[in-house]
């Protein structure tokens, strides 16, 4: 993969749920700005992965028709345009503007981003990259959360968020000056209807498997990362400014797990890391969430849950790459299919249990969602009679550098 395309997938990564998680970080602050209970407000914000739902179905199987670079300046685009849409407005119905824009947003974005790398390498490289790339997500709490969270502290909320619209504005122009225009090869043979390409897609009995597995990591991750600052807020009343500190340390183990995870899986093993990754974020959530835990117990804890998550959504979405030769721009669609899906259920059932036994519900509720996810992987992998793959890296068929338009 060429370096300064690596480079740019890395520096879009950061940028791919930049609004997601500064919203995330000022959700309890936004809430009372925008005279809604936090519970109402992370109900509302299900419209985000309800509309990414609804694109991920209508443009799955067809985006790798189009070039990557064509589909992520709509995302970026799109992304920019919901955060600024929130901040002048300043209401309910901004609000649901944005997490409707910001919905479609994360699908274009990740559905062609995490394929682009496939269209370079596979085997032992793909893994490694993808860990780097996902891995790279986490700089959206390294570097842009402390930012946003002290600016809130100090300014409001809705600057906080103008940080956000920047960083995806940023990620535009990378898109534009950077990323290579191609077309993937058309498929040999007549011509393939809309319809007959999502009989394809759900003809793929292991890749349904590997996309509801990955569905209950993403509860898990969708859940944690919209309530860690409820959490600190509610047991420990924490700053946002200190907040924004705990969302850096939570980023540097997501890119460490996720990136460490890519470059030893074959060592690790997918099976080994999705069924006892899960088993122990169960153990951790009755521990610290439901027991009640101190700070200073409290903290290491989430962090660790949401580190161990990101090894499960590196390693998962390596598993969906590698099960579905077909199109994998469209398997990446229908990934981020699962993650809108199962963060949906993650931060609705977690509004649920915040609203009904606060902190300790919401510890209930997804430690639940973690074992079942690991009963769930646990099948999936031994119905698809999924194995790793200890294969060399190399190019595939496709070599976007040689077919640019």
């Amino acid at each position: 993969m060429p370096r300064q395309i690596l480079i740019a997938a890395c520096i879009l990564a950061v940028a791919a749920t930049s609004n997601t998680n500064s919203f995330g970080l000022l959700l309890a602050r936004a809430a009372d700005g925008l005279g809604l209970s936090v519970a109402a407000l992370g109900g509302l914000r299900t419209l985000e992965n309800a509309v990414s739902i609804v694109v991920a179905i209508l443009v799955a199987p067809q985006i790798d028709r189009f070039p990557r670079k064509h589909v992520m300046l709509l995302g970026y685009g799109a992304a920019t345009i919901a955060s600024l849409t929130l901040v002048l407005t300043s209401s309910t119905t901004g609000a649901a503007l944005y997490f409707m824009l910001n919905g479609a947003s994360i699908m274009l974005i990740l559905g062609s981003l995490t394929a682009m790398p496939s269209d370079y390498v596979t085997g032992r490289g793909l893994n490694r990259v993808m860990g780097l790339i996902i891995g790279c997500v986490a700089f959206t709490s390294i570097l842009i959360a402390p930012i946003v969270g002290n600016v809130s502290e100090r300014v409001s909320w809705e600057a906080g968020m103008l940080v956000s619209s920047s960083v995806t504005a940023i990620a535009f122009l990378v898109v534009l000056l950077i990323v290579p225009t191609y077309r993937l090869d058309a498929p040999s043979g007549p011509a393939v209807s809309l319809l007959q390409r999502y009989r394809v897609v759900f003809g793929q009995t292991p890749l349904l498997l590997m996309l509801g597995n990955n569905l209950f990591r993403f509860a898990q991750m969708g859940g944690m990362m919209t309530f860690t600052s409820t959490i600190l807020i509610l047991r420990f009343d924490m700053s946002l400014g200190r907040i924004g500190l705990v969302f850096a340390a939570i980023g540097v183990v997501f890119f460490t797990f996720s990136a460490g995870c890519g470059m030893y899986l074959h060592l690790l093993k997918t099976r080994r890391v999705l069924v006892w990754g899960s088993l122990i974020n169960a153990a951790l959530m009755s521990a610290v969430l439901i027991a009640n835990a101190p700070l200073w117990l409290t903290l290491p804890g989430i962090i660790l849950i949401i580190g161990l998550v990101a090894a499960q959504i590196n390693t998962g979405t390596i598993a969906v790459l590698r099960v579905s030769p077909w199109a994998r721009g469209a398997a990446m669609s229908w990934n981020e299919l699962a993650a809108a899906t199962g963060s949906l259920a993650g931060i609705g059932l977690g509004s649920i249990g915040l609203a009904v036994a606060g902190v300790t519900g919401l510890g209930i509720v997804l430690g639940v969602v973690a074992v079942l996810g690991a009963i769930v992987a646990r099948v999936a992998l031994h119905l698809a009679e999924y194995t790793d793959e200890d294969d060399a890296p190399g190019p595939t068929q496709v070599r976007p550098a040689q077919q640019g338009a």
